[in-house]
This record gives structure tokens, C-alpha cells and sequence, in this order.
């Protein structure tokens, strides 16, 4: 979904999942989203600014970088692409995406895996 189709008011959301349970839902209208932590003394365990989500963690994690990942939107396919830029690594739906900076195609409903984090993906 490009910038067109939000001008007609269709919108892609992501639900953040934590242990199996929703816990946030966000709305994309950006076309590149930064996915990320934060160690900043938020009350909210996720939170949304512009072009970003930012998980809230206690202190340095091993599991979630500070630029972990990227959502981006592939005009051409009419699609968005996963990139990862962690040390640790990124599952879409299982395969390992660790250090792929060329993105892998991200289907209506995926499931994307930052432990303990489930990004799902609707669009």
C-alpha cells in the first residue's frame, strides 16, 4: 500500500504480540518503518512514532538492537520488504533473516519474530 492507496483511505496495520497476547496494534502510514528498542522510561511496552516502532525494554538487551529491522514498501510489487540490521536476528515466519539487507517480501499476514516480540503484518 503506497501513499495513493492511504489517500483513499485503505490503511496496513501491525499487531505487536508479546507471549501469544496482543498487546498493540498500529497503523502504517509510512512507507518505511523503522522497527527498534528503546531504553528510554516509557510506561507503554511498544510504542509509534513517525516512521518508527520502538519496543521498550529494561536496560541492554541481547535480543532487540536499537536499528533492528526495517518495514519497507516495494512500490513495483505492491508489497513490503523485511530488511534486518541486527546482531541478533530477525524471523519472517520461521526462516532466519539475519543480516539480509536486501529484504525478504512480507505477505498479507505474516508473522515477523524479534524475541519475545510478534510483529504481525496486515495490509
Amino acid at each position: 500500500m503506497g501513499w495513493l492507496d492511504r489517500l483513499r483511505g485503505k490503511k496496513a496495520r501491525i499487531n505487536v504480540l508479546v507471549k501469544s497476547k496482543l498487546f498493540n496494534t498500529f497503523d502504517l502510514t509510512e512507507d518505511k518503518i523503522d522497527i527498534g528498542r528503546t531504553t528510554d522510561d516509557i510506561k507503554e511496552l511498544t510504542i509509534k512514532i513517525p516512521g518508527k516502532i520502538l519496543v521498550v525494554t529494561q536496560v541492554n538487551t541481547k535480543a532487540v538492537s536499537r536499528n533492528h529491522a526495517t518495514l519497507e514498501w516495494d512500490a513495483q510489487i505492491r508489497k513490503y520488504r523485511l530488511k534486518d540490521h541486527s546482531s541478533f536476528g530477525t524471523a519472517l515466519n520461521s526462516k532466519s533473516l539475519h543480516n539480509n539487507n536486501i529484504g525478504e517480501i512480507v505477505e498479507n499476514g505474516d508473522n515477523i519474530f524479534i524475541t519475545p516480540f510478534t510483529f504481525q503484518l496486515f495490509y
